[in-house]
């Protein structure tokens, strides 16, 4: 039986694909300047690279050559039935491109990052082994149109029980190189005794314990019904197929060696792999080697393999340049907060009147900040901006002479600037009047939407007034008009009115107050009659009239009378009586005492 190995996330074996006559070749090729194949004949697990060259401008999508955010490359990959494409190396990493396999190929995706340069190319080279598991025989593979002969004079040995491969991360995690070790990698069933592995690193690298994985999978990773993952030597001894079952796992750093033993009870059914990751000591290695011994079973014969595995440094594989434009990147807030103002426009040109972008002709360009207070624009040229103000809501100061004068720096994208606004402000008079006497102090606060935010006392040293100057005339957050207001702590003995506007000024009136009562008491002089009416004057106009007799005991109280009138003057209060016939009538007494 022959198998292809497959590493988990790394190594793929793509299907056939099939493109029609119009279809053949790269998706996007316009901006493609190059495509090589280092190697159209290899021996089977043999490695070669491809290598791409483009050139592309992201100012016009009219003109050719344009590159954009989400336009794709993609070179298809063609296999027969007994040939497959396993990456052998970690894919680059471009600054402004994405390089992933696909279903049938390898796709390069462009970036947002794009939009920033101008002037743009690259180049990349992947690394690749070519599969045929076809004992004597040559099968072939196309790649981007090109076609690739791989030979096979050995059958396919290779992963039939057990082997050995590496990958080289690259920049992703540039400091180490990737191994795995697997073993009875169709899942068979007793296979006829113990998988032993010796590991042993090449010159270059070292083990510090770091990307351990050991898995088991049921029926093979290929056609796997179940698996378990251990993340440490430790985590898999302890468990039911470790050391209780017989397994050991000798991990010595000090050497670079590892050591495995896993018994028949253990492998039976399952496919047994190791995952590691090796430090790399010595970045001038061309090529990271290792080597693995292999001792097992299949179909209950002993067999013995021995893989010198390999991999390439390839930290420059790849690389992308462009001309980088600069951003513009400014934050609108209320001065002395970070609160942001949406709304505000600003026109933008360049200190030397010239162009604002590559390959266009605008000299001048406006934006508004958004609703988080901010602008947020790329593809300029570097160089010298002048920023005016020119239109902003009616609640921000702004003067539209004032120029503030920026220097973008090529892929600035992390520069911002921030640009403070003064929110419209308002004064407020407060005048203090007393009716009657006046007061000693007198307290006034101030409320913004009914939140008292200052307080002020006046006396007839400041004339009995105040002005709150340099208000808010708006809130900052809402952009709403504040609502002004004032009210005075109570001043005893008297009564406040509050009149006016914000905008025009407030007057705190306070007029004096006071209680009295006003006693009767009705002397008779000879006989006594029935009863008598007694009217209450008060600044001689007749306010209440009370009735007394003897059940009353000819006396009346009239209270909770008005001190004061509503001019702060004192109220005088007298009394008369309604005539009785055959009685002369005498009123003596004051308020005070009583008449």
């Amino acid at each position: 039986m022959l198998l292809v190995l497959i590493i988990p996330n790394f190594l793929v074996s793509l299907p056939t694909v099939v493109y029609s006559e119009e279809e053949e070749g790269f998706f996007g090729e316009s901006i493609i300047q190059k495509f090589d194949v280092s190697s159209k004949n290899i021996q089977h697990t043999g490695v070669f690279d491809i290598s791409l060259e483009f050139i592309g401008q992201s100012e016009d999508s009219s003109k050719p050559y344009y590159i954009y955010p989400g336009k794709e490359v993609f070179i298809p990959i063609e296999t027969t039935t007994y040939t497959s494409i396993e990456l052998a190396n970690a894919l680059p990493q471009l600054e402004n491109a994405k390089l992933e396999y696909t279903s049938g190929g390898i796709k390069m995706t462009f970036l947002e990052g794009v939009k920033e340069s101008y002037g743009i190319g690259g180049s990349f080279n992947i690394f690749l082994r070519g599969l045929n598991t076809q004992e004597d025989s040559t099968n072939t593979v196309k790649i981007g149109g090109e076609t690739i002969f791989i030979s096979n004079s050995r059958g396919g040995d290779r992963g039939v029980f057990a082997g050995k491969t590496g990958m080289f991360y690259g920049e992703s995690n540039p400091d180490y190189v990737r191994w795995f070790l697997r073993g009875n990698i169709n899942g068979d069933t007793f296979p006829g005794g113990p998988l032993k592995i010796q590991d042993k690193l090449g010159e270059g690298q070292i083990l510090d314990g770091s990307g351990i994985e050991i898995g088991l999978f049921w029926g093979g990773q290929q056609h796997q019904t179940d698996y378990i993952i251990y993340n440490s030597v430790e985590e898999f001894l302890s468990s039911e197929f470790g050391s209780s079952a017989g397994s050991k796992i000798d991990y010595d750093k000090d050497n670079g060696s590892i050591d495995i033993l896993i018994p028949e009870s253990v492998l039976s059914e399952k496919e047994f792999s190791f995952t590691y990751d090796a430090l790399i000591t010595d970045y001038d290695i061309k090529e990271f080697k290792n080597k693995a011994e292999f001792n097992y079973f299949e179909n209950q014969v002993p067999n013995n393999i021995t893989n010198d595995a390999s991999v390439m440094n390839t930290m420059s594989n790849g690389n992308m340049y462009g001309k980088k434009r600069a951003n513009l990147n400014i934050n609108k807030v209320v001065k002395g907060t970070e609160i942001p103002i949406p709304g505000v426009t600003f026109e933008i040109s360049r200190e030397d009147k010239g162009p604002l972008f590559s390959g266009k002709d605008n000299t001048t360009a406006r934006y508004t900040t958004n609703e988080k207070g901010e602008i947020r624009e790329s593809g300029f040229i570097p160089g010298e901006l002048v920023v005016v103000e020119v239109d902003a809501p009616e609640r921000v100061k702004f003067n539209s002479d004032d120029k503030v004068r920026l220097s973008l720096k090529a892929n600035n994208k992390e520069e911002t600037w921030t640009i403070e606004n003064e929110i419209e402000t308002v004064s407020i008079p407060v005048e203090k009047r007393w009716v009657g006497k006046a007061g000693e102090t007198a307290e006034i606060h101030l409320k913004a939407d009914g939140q008292t935010i200052a307080s002020q006392t006046v006396t007839a040293k400041t004339n009995w007034e105040h002005i709150f100057k340099e208000l808010p005339k708006y809130d900052a957050t809402t952009g709403e008009a504040i609502d002004y207001t004032i009210t005075e702590t109570p001043v005893d003995g008297y009564n406040t009115t509050i009149s006016g506007t914000a905008s025009d000024g407030f007057v705190v009136t306070n007029t004096i107050t006071g209680k009295v009562s006003v006693g009767v008491t009705k002397e008779w002089v000879g006989p006594k009659a029935k009863s008598v009416t007694i009217q209450l004057l008060a600044n001689d106009k007749e306010v209440s009239e009370a009735t007394l007799t003897a059940e009353t005991n000819w006396q009346h109280t009239f209270d909770k009378l008005d001190q004061y009138d509503k001019d702060g003057k004192e109220i005088t209060y007298r009394v008369t009586e309604t005539s009785i016939k055959g009685y002369d009538s005498e009123i003596s007494g004051n308020v005070a005492e009583g008449f």
